[in-house]
C-alpha cells in the first residue's frame, strides 16, 4: 500500500499546481502590445509610459500593472539574428487612457551600426492598430515619439 502513496500524492500535486496557475494566468491575447521589429545590427530601444505614469524599458522591465518587456535585442554581445522588442500589458490588466511610446538608438557610442529599418506594431488583443515605420539611421538624430489611446472593447 505504501509504494503506491507517493505517487498518488505527486499526481495531486501536480493537479494541484497546475489549476492554480491555470486560475492565476490571464487568458486571451494582451489587452495592448508594441512589438519594435528591426534589421542591422543598431541597439535600438523601445520605451512605453503607461496612462498610470509607469515607463516599461530596458531599465525596468515590469510594472505594477502588469506590464512587462520580454526582450532586449542587440545590446553590447547580445547580437540577435532577427532583432526586436516586445512590451505588452496582459488581457485584463491594461490601464485605460494614454499610452506615450519613444524609440531611440541606443548603440554604443563608437559602434557605427550597420543601417537598417524597423517597424511599431501595436495591437489591442488581437489587431493591429497602428504602424509606423522608419530608418535606423534616422534615430541617430533624435528618438520616434508618439501616443495612442487604449480603452477596454467590450466583448
Amino acid at each position: 500500500m505504501k509504494r503506491h502513496r507517493l505517487p498518488r500524492l505527486l499526481l495531486a500535486a501536480a493537479i494541484v499546481a497546475a489549476f492554480s496557475s491555470c486560475a492565476s494566468a490571464p487568458a486571451g491575447p494582451p489587452d495592448i502590445s508594441f512589438r519594435l521589429i528591426w534589421t542591422g545590427s543598431a541597439d535600438l530601444n523601445l520605451s512605453v509610459v503607461s496612462p498610470r505614469g509607469e515607463q516599461v524599458d530596458f531599465k525596468t522591465r515590469s510594472v505594477g500593472s502588469g506590464g512587462t518587456l520580454d526582450v532586449d535585442c542587440n545590446v553590447r554581445n547580445n547580437q540577435c539574428p532577427s532583432p526586436m522588442e516586445n512590451i505588452l500589458w496582459p488581457n485584463h490588466l491594461a490601464p485605460q487612457g494614454e499610452y506615450r511610446f519613444t524609440v531611440a538608438d541606443a548603440t554604443e557610442q563608437g559602434i557605427a551600426p550597420d543601417s537598417g529599418a524597423w517597424v511599431l506594431e501595436i495591437r489591442v488583443l488581437d489587431r493591429v492598430v497602428k504602424q509606423q515605420s522608419g530608418s535606423t539611421a534616422s534615430l541617430r538624430q533624435g528618438a520616434f515619439q508618439e501616443s495612442i489611446s487604449f480603452r477596454r472593447q467590450v466583448r
